[in-house]
């Protein structure tokens, strides 16, 4: 029983890791100050895909501060999203515009954190697995952190083709991501 009560836990763990990536990494935009304002569409893409690059102190104390799961793991968040993060790439492809909205073809290019996980739950279930009454639960949390972290700087790179829905703030001009697009670009960044 215990031992499959911490398969569940590591299970539901690594997803809130997921979720917790994606949000930290596709969180900036619209209401962010260290982004600048995008006065030309181009720009505003080009921004917008850059900044999900941008591994710096905020975003990893973002990542720490939303990342409970990390130190179940014994997961260092910044080492973390270098990892997830080091090959990501994106390709700008048709432009779009009808008067101050726009949609822009986009292929991003990235680890695939659920294939990184589908690699690692078999191997972290049997190190769960084989665990007796006196084995120390927090150095097995740490082997499967350990397996996570090798899968995900071992693993593929996926490409995935997206739409993203940009418009033009009638304020001040700047061009921004839409909400929904911001979400969807979430999505793909997660591969799920």
């Amino acid at each position: 029983m215990r031992k499959r009560l911490m398969l569940i836990m590591s299970a539901i763990l690594v997803v809130n890791l997921v979720i917790t990536l994606v949000l930290v990494f596709t969180n900036t935009g619209d209401g962010d100050s260290s982004i600048p304002i995008a006065r030309t569409l181009d720009e505003a893409v080009e921004t917008e895909l850059e900044s999900i690059r941008m591994i710096d102190d905020t975003a990893v104390a973002s990542l720490q501060e939303q990342l409970a799961v990390g130190e179940q793991f014994s997961i260092e968040p910044r080492e973390l999203a270098e990892a997830w993060l080091k090959d990501f790439d994106f390709t700008i492809g048709e432009i779009v515009q009808d008067g101050d909205t726009a949609t822009v073809n986009v292929v991003i290019t990235s680890r695939s954190l659920q294939a990184a996980i589908e690699e690692a739950m078999p191997i972290m279930g049997e190190i769960i697995g084989n665990l007796s009454e006196s084995d120390d639960i927090e150095e097995a949390y740490k082997t499967c952190g350990e397996v996570l972290m090798d899968s995900l700087r071992g693993g593929q790179l996926i490409s995935r083709s997206i739409d993203l829905n940009f418009y033009q703030r009638s304020i001040d001009g700047a061009w921004v991501i839409d909400p929904q697009s911001k979400k969807d670009l979430a999505a793909a960044l997660a591969a799920y």
